[in-house]
């Protein structure tokens, strides 16, 4: 009955590059948070992703047209492993019926200007 026993762990990320113009979304700490309710606010998403680790700010996107919120965030974590335990562990997680989407984000420090070719969105205007 060693059969259980033998189920090995799914296999881990590749490490991170070292050279920090390659490093991957996972290390910024950033999170892209989709499908919030649009009546949340910073602190209700820092309190779901608060129980992961510390969190350094939360944006709320929104809509500099109309001043709406589009239901989405940006979280960023103090430490990105954080941010990869958040993005683990509540990806999918049901919020008042709506499930949250989550991508790893650049992270604000990380914006560039936006390149000419058909990036020519700004952070808070991703679908």
């Amino acid at each position: 009955a060693m059969s259980e026993r033998e189920v090995s762990p799914p296999p881990r990320r590749s490490p991170p590059r070292s050279s920090r113009d390659s490093a991957g979304k996972e290390e910024t700490g950033c999170l892209f948070v989709g499908n919030i309710p649009f009546h949340f606010t910073d602190k209700d998403v820092e309190d779901i992703f608060g129980k992961m680790g510390a969190i350094d700010y939360v944006t709320i996107g929104i809509d500099k047209r109309t001043g709406n919120r589009k239901g989405h965030a940006f979280v960023q974590f103090v430490n990105p492993g954080d941010a990869q335990e958040a993005y683990r562990e509540l990806q999918g997680h049901d919020i008042n019926g709506r499930k949250l989407r989550i991508d790893y984000d650049a992270g604000l420090s990380n914006k560039r200007p936006p390149r000419r070719n058909n990036e020519r969105f700004t952070p808070y205007e991703r679908p």
